[in-house]
C-alpha cells in the first residue's frame, strides 16, 4: 500500500516525546513489509539543524501557488516542501517549510499560536496531495493522522469542497494522549460549548478558527480512530468517560468507529548487546555482572555512594499530572526512611510543581536520591541499564513505552495497572516464575508503597531476581507486530471504502 503519515514531530530530526519515537518506528516496519511509507511533518528548526550536521541534501524541493477560492488562507500564498530521499526512517520525507511558523521557532509546541501553526500545516500537506492528484503524481492507498496537530488535515479531506476529489481516500487517526487538545483549554469547558464539528472548519485568520477543536473534528470525520493501547481504548469509552478529558460525547458517537493498538519496540534500536549509550553491554549470560557494574556507574554519574547490590529505582518521565508523582513521592518519603540503604534517582522534565517535589525528595534523602531535571533522548538507557527497578505510577498511560524499553535491559516493573501498562504487566509469580513486573491498581501512595514493598521482596530472593529479570528481557512486543496490526487496519477502512464508493 502507499501509506501516508501526517504528523507534528518525527525522530531523529524533530524529538519531544514519545509520539517522534513511535512514529519512526512505525513507519520503518511498515517500510520493511513492502509498503511504500511517506511522512509530511513540520520543517523545525532541529530539523534544519538535523540535516545541517548530518550533512544532507534535499533531493528536490516543491513551491507551490495557492490560487483558487475557498482555499482557507490567504489567496496567492506560496508554500513549500523540502523533500528528502533514503531518510534513516524511510524513503521520502515531505518537510513542510513554513519559517515564521516553525523553522525560525526553537519549539515544536507551546505557543499561543500553536492552532494557527498547525492549521497551516494541514493545509500545506492538502494542497500537496491536490497538487499530486492534478499532476497524476504519488498519492496514498490510506493516510495516517497524528494527534490533534493533524486533525484540521482530517476534516479539509473530508469536508471541504476544493479537496473533493480526495475524499475517497481513507483516514486512520491516531489519538496517543487525549489530554492534549491545543494550547486552548477544551478540556476545562462546559459540556454545551464542546465541538462537534458541526460549523464549517474556519479560515487561518478567523477568530473562530481557535474555538474548534480539532480533536474532536479530527476524530469525527475520520474513517478509523484508534490509540495506542486496547486498555486505553476501553478506559477513554468507559461510562465515566475519565480519561476523555471532556471528549466524552464525541467518543460516543464515533465509538463503533474506535479500536486500540499497542506500541511496539525496535528491539535492534534498544539492544543492551550493541548499545553504546551504556557503560557495560550484556546479554542474557552476563547481565547480572554487567548490570551491576552498569549501577555503579549510574550511581557515580547521580553523585550517591554505592551501596553494592542494595537496590535502586529510577524514574524516567514528563515531570507532570498525568505521572501520578504526587504519591510517588509520598510513597518513596515513607520507603527511603525505611530503608536507608535503598537510594532513587529521576530524570526528566516538565512542570516547575513537580521538578520542585523532586528537589524536596533531594533535600531530605541527599545520600539515597540523585535526580536530572532536563530531557536527555540518551541517559533513559543507562538508567534503564543499571537500575535494578523502574516506577511508572501513572494516573493514566495510553501506551507506556518506557516499560518496554526499560524491560529490554532487564530493569523490573512497578506499574499502576492503567493503559497500555495494563497490557504489558504480568505480575510475577513466586509459585510459577512467570510474569514480568509488579502492579496495583488504586490511585494512592499506600498501594504503591505495597507494590514497591512486595518487589523488594522478591528483589532479596536472589534466584527469584534473576529469573525476573531474564523474563523480561525476554518480553516480546515488537514494532512488526503493531505494523501487522495497522495493516489490517489500513486494509479495513481501504475495503470499507471501496464498498461505500
Amino acid at each position: 500500500m502507499n501509506v501516508l503519515i501526517l504528523v507534528a514531530e518525527v525522530a531523529p530530526f524533530s524529538h519531544v516525546g514519545g509520539l517522534a519515537r513511535g512514529t519512526y518506528a512505525l513507519a520503518k516496519a511498515l517500510s520493511v513489509k513492502g509498503h511504500d511509507v511517506r511522512i509530511a511533518t513540520p520543517l523545525h528548526k532541529s530539523v534544519v539543524d538535523y540535516v545541517k550536521e548530518n550533512k544532507k541534501t534535499y533531493s528536490e524541493e516543491k513551491n507551490l501557488r495557492i490560487t483558487g477560492k475557498n482555499t482557507g488562507m490567504n489567496h496567492g500564498s506560496w508554500l513549500h516542501i523540502k523533500i528528502l530521499k533514503r531518510s534513516p526512517v524511510n524513503e521520502y520525507m515531505y518537510f513542510i517549510d513554513i519559517p515564521d511558523y516553525f523553522g525560525l521557532r526553537s519549539q515544536v509546541y507551546g505557543y499561543a499560536d500553536d492552532y494557527k501553526r498547525y492549521y497551516t500545516f494541514s493545509r500545506t500537506c492538502a494542497e500537496l496531495l491536490l497538487f499530486h492528484k492534478r499532476a497524476g503524481g504519488w498519492l496514498p492507498d490510506v493516510i495516517q493522522c497524528h494527534d490533534w496537530h493533524t486533525g484540521y488535515f482530517v476534516e479539509l479531506l473530508k469536508r471541504v469542497k476544493r479537496y473533493t476529489t480526495l475524499k475517497y481516500i481513507p483516514v486512520v487517526y491516531t489519538v496517543h494522549n487525549f489530554k492534549y487538545q491545543n494550547e486552548i483549554k477544551f478540556q476545562y469547558m462546559d459540556d454545551a460549548e464542546l465541538d462537534m464539528g458541526k460549523s464549517p472548519l474556519a479560515p487561518l485568520e478567523s477568530p473562530e478558527l481557535s474555538r474548534q477543536n480539532s480533536l474532536s473534528r479530527g476524530m469525527v470525520f475520520a474513517d478509523a480512530v484508534n490509540t495506542v493501547s486496547p486498555t486505553h481504548a476501553k478506559e477513554i469509552a468507559s461510562d465515566d468517560y475519565e480519561f476523555s478529558y471532556n471528549l466524552g460525547r464525541v467518543i460516543t458517537k464515533i465509538r463503533p468507529k474506535l479500536s486500540g493498538i499497542l506500541n511496539g519496540l525496535d528491539y535492534r534500536d534498544f539492544d543492551p548487546q550493541s548499545d553504546t549509550h551504556i557503560g557495560f553491554r550484556y546479554s542474557d549470560i552476563n547481565v547480572i555482572k554487567n548490570r551491576a557494574k552498569n549501577k555503579k556507574i549510574l550511581r557515580n554519574i547521580f553523585s550517591l555512594p554505592d551501596h553494592g547490590d542494595a537496590p535502586l529505582l529510577g524514574y524516567v518521565g514528563r515531570m507532570s499530572s498525568q505521572k501520578g508523582l504526587e504519591f510517588f513521592f509520598m510513597a518513596m518519603r515513607r520507603i527511603l526512611r525505611e530503608t536507608p540503604l535503598l537510594q532513587v534517582i529521576g530524570i526528566g522534565d516538565g512542570e516547575d510543581y513537580y521538578c520542585e517535589l523532586f528537589w524536596r525528595l533531594r533535600k531530605e534523602f541527599p545520600r539515597q536520591t540523585g535526580i536530572k531535571l532536563v530531557h536527555d533522548i540518551h541517559m533513559p538507557r543507562m538508567v534503564f541499564a543499571g537500575s535494578d527497578m523502574i516506577v511508572v505510577p501513572s494516573n493514566y498511560e495510553p501506551g507506556g513505552i518506557v516499560v518496554l524499553e526499560a524491560m529490554r535491559y532487564g530493569c523490573i516493573p512497578i506499574v499502576r495497572r492503567t493503559g497500555g501498562l495494563n497490557d504489558m504487566i504480568v505480575d510475577y509469580s513466586l509459585v510459577t516464575g512467570r510474569g514480568n513486573g509488579f502492579s496495583y491498581m488504586q490511585r494512592d501512595d499506600r498501594a504503591l508503597y505495597r507494590a514497591i514493598m512486595r518487589a523488594l521482596s522478591v528483589y532479596r530472593m536472589r534466584e527469584d531476581r534473576y529469573r525476573l529479570i531474564r523474563n523480561c528481557m525476554n518480553y516480546r512486543n515488537t514494532w512488526e507486530s503493531a505494523a501487522s496490526e495497522y495493516e489490517q487496519l489500513f486494509r479495513s477502512v481501504s475495503k470499507d471504502y471501496g464498498k461505500s464508493t
